[in-house]
């Protein structure tokens, strides 16, 4: 087995850039934002219809989050979704710690 190099390895920042975002991470966000009621229902990845960005946005909006959306399509996933609070852009992980810090984690 081939050690890694620790210089080698991307960061998380570096990673979102090389293919995250897709639908599946729209899913997540749903699945999230849908345990404290801010999405009526959790969007499983939604691959042959369905465009819940304005209701993911919405849900995400409630608690001060912005977010700049990229689902991609069936054969691509597009860039990682960028998320925003109070200006300042943070990751997906710091928009979830506010959600539930904002929400009383679930």
């Amino acid at each position: 087995m081939a050690n890694i190099n620790e210089k080698e390895m991307m960061s998380k920042e570096e990673l979102d850039n090389v293919a995250g975002g897709s639908r599946g991470e729209c899913a997540a966000d749903s699945r999230h934002l849908a345990k404290y009621g801010l999405m009526k229902q959790t969007w499983a990845g939604d691959f042959l219809g369905g465009d819940h960005d304005d209701e993911l946005a919405s849900a995400w909006s409630k608690v001060g989050i912005a977010i700049e959306i990229h689902t991609g399509n069936f054969f691509t996933g597009g860039k990682s979704n960028k998320y925003w609070l109070d200006g300042k852009q943070i990751t997906q992980e710091e928009a979830w710690k506010h959600l539930d810090k904002v929400m009383g984690d679930k």
